[in-house]
């Protein structure tokens, strides 16, 4: 009744029960058989997770499955995973392998990171900080390199900072620039001139907000400063 979906069971029972000799028992295109086919193939990559680690999360995964009555991967959220108990057996794995499979656009987390961790903004939502005229191409960039080169939330915020810094520069300098596909070498090489004053002007702010604290010494049973 539970795998034929005719229920819908708590996660108290569906921790307590073994489900791979049940999934084993559907037919191959079974949507369990399935995402237990692709949960299997993501962990493969995951170089820290242990044949036994690796069956626990694809285990977890079929229940966060079964609990929502979800028929794929991708409809498993940041959400869903918070809302399980932090002793959850093999919920690390299925972070990894959910992360690995790109549904998840963040690094894989464990344990009580997963808690604290608000969910990540989108490529969308990051890119609200570049000037209007170059955000689309922006936004394409973002995507094709979190495809074929790195879907690291860190690395894609970073980028979207520089390239809006770069942006902002166009902007300013060569406001007849009003694309992309305008931009030329030589609208590219005043850039550092016009970054380094400005990096200089951000170092001298932070250093009046947050100015250096004193270091104290000790002599002979006094305290100094320097």
């Amino acid at each position: 009744m539970i795998t034929s979906r005719i229920v819908q069971p708590s996660w108290k029972l569906l921790a307590s029960i073994p489900l791979d000799p049940w999934v084993s028992t559907l037919p191959d295109e079974d949507p369990l058989r399935v995402t237990a086919a692709q949960l299997h193939q993501a962990l493969a990559q995951v170089r820290w997770a242990s044949p036994k680690g690796r069956k626990r999360g694809v285990c977890c995964g079929s229940r966060v499955l079964l609990l929502h009555d979800y028929d794929a991967l991708d409809l498993i959220t940041d959400d869903d995973l918070r809302a399980l108990p932090l002793n959850t057996s093999g919920i690390d794995l299925l972070d990894a392998a959910l992360c690995e499979l790109r549904i998840l656009p963040r690094s894989a987390q464990r344990g009580t990171a997963r808690r604290h961790t608000s969910s990540p903004h989108t490529i969308e939502e990051l890119a609200a900080v570049v000037p209007e005229p170059f955000r689309p191409v922006t936004i394409a960039y973002l995507h094709a390199y979190q495809d074929r080169v790195s879907s690291k939330y860190l690395t894609i915020r970073s980028k979207i900072r520089s390239l809006a810094y770069f942006f902002d520069y166009l902007t300013e300098a060569h406001p007849e620039v009003t694309s992309a596909a305008e931009v030329l070498p030589h609208h590219a090489r005043g850039f550092v001139d016009w970054a380094l004053p400005k990096a200089r002007t951000l170092q001298r702010d932070s250093a009046a907000v947050n100015p250096p604290r004193r270091r104290s010494w000790r002599v002979n049973g006094t305290v100094g400063g320097t």
